[in-house]
């Protein structure tokens, strides 16, 4: 396997992105008032947020585990996952700024609320200084309402760097002390549907999560094959239970769920590993970052346009027709976004900031 890149969990991570967009179109008042999209998987893929959280864990720890031995390989590890992320989550900040004003000025309640200038400043600084996963800055989400789950990777990534740098070969047991105090402090709490000041520990959980995945990982050679099907089938049947509301601490599960469907992935070579490889879904595996932060912006241009400016009727076949386009338009501009921010401001970005 070429070193950091595995091409199945790329894949499923380009879905999994926009199941995170269905999410939010189906269980959006504002965007599917009918809910017609709705469904059983759809209502709970917000958790998928967990998954990039698993999954960020594991490719990490593959990547540097042995390698943050002295105080300046720390460093410029953390200046590597800084420009990784930064310069979309500026960039996402900056062009969400209108939308909001635009509320200040009319009164219009966006996902959080009417606004006001201080609002659009806090919100502005809690989201460009990665605190808005905790309660250092306030509970609130951010400028970008997603944007609180990339605030809990970055805190996540400063965390897994520290325990490797200080802790040296005993930083698995540190992490998985990790794991069980935060799924424990869930299960007390009850359900993960949390962002704001607990996103943090949402996504240490996960993460800490994806870093005992790689250690599994490295000590079983075996292939998983024929575990593929029966995953998926397993994943859609939980989804299934958690709609039936029977037991809401069940949405725990996926986490560790997901923990061992990238232990699956990374070992096999079976027909869905065959299809996450195909080029489309490698496709949308590299732009899903910018498809997971700019999904949101695009769901209220949609919402502006069919609703306020066009007044169209609300109809299934108009519902349909925005879903459509939500998925559509947002893979086209994620394109761009990633072609033009990711990687040329990124590339600016890693030449000022890292000198190895």
């Amino acid at each position: 396997m070429e070193k950091g890149r595995l091409e199945e969990l790329d894949g499923l991570r380009g879905i999994f992105a926009l199941m995170v967009v269905c999410y939010h179109f189906s269980t959006g008042p504002q965007f599917d008032p009918l809910g017609y999209t709705a469904n059983f998987v759809f209502r709970h893929s917000y958790i998928f947020v967990d998954f990039f959280f698993v999954l960020s864990g594991f490719v990490i720890a593959f990547n540097y585990s042995g390698r943050l031995s002295s105080k300046k390989l720390f460093l410029i590890f953390i200046k590597k996952r800084f420009v990784r992320l930064y310069p979309l989550l500026f960039y996402s900040v900056l062009v969400y700024i209108p939308l909001k004003a635009y509320g200040i000025f009319t009164g219009f309640e966006f996902n959080d609320g009417v606004y006001s200038v201080n609002n659009l400043i806090f919100e502005t600084l809690d989201s460009l200084t990665f605190m808005n996963s905790t309660p250092i800055l306030g509970s609130n989400e951010g400028m970008n309402p997603v944007s609180w789950s990339i605030s809990a990777e970055m805190i996540s990534y400063v965390y897994f760097g520290l325990m490797v740098l200080l802790l040296i070969k005993r930083h698995m047991i540190a992490i998985t002390l990790a794991t069980i105090v935060t799924f424990v402090f869930f299960l007390q709490y009850g359900h993960l549907q949390v962002a704001g000041s607990l996103g943090f520990l949402r996504g240490i959980l996960g993460f800490s999560l994806g870093v005992i995945v790689n250690s599994l990982y490295q000590r079983f050679p075996s292939q998983f094959n024929g575990w593929e099907l029966p995953y998926l089938a397993i994943l859609a049947l939980l989804f299934y239970l958690v709609d039936l509301e029977i037991k809401q601490e069940l949405i725990l599960v996926f986490p560790f769920w997901f923990g061992l469907g990238v232990f699956i992935f990374s070992k096999s070579d079976g027909l869905i590993s065959k299809f996450l490889r195909i080029r489309v879904v490698q496709f949308l595996g590299k732009i899903s970052y910018s498809i997971y932060l700019n999904h949101f912006l695009v769901l209220w241009v949609i919402y502006f346009l069919f609703w306020k400016v066009l007044k169209l009727e609300v109809s299934e076949s108009v519902i349909w027709i925005g879903f459509i386009s939500t998925i559509i338009i947002t893979i086209v501009y994620s394109f761009f976004t990633y072609r033009l921010i990711e990687v040329k401001f990124g590339k600016w970005l890693r030449g000022k900031a890292i000198k190895e």
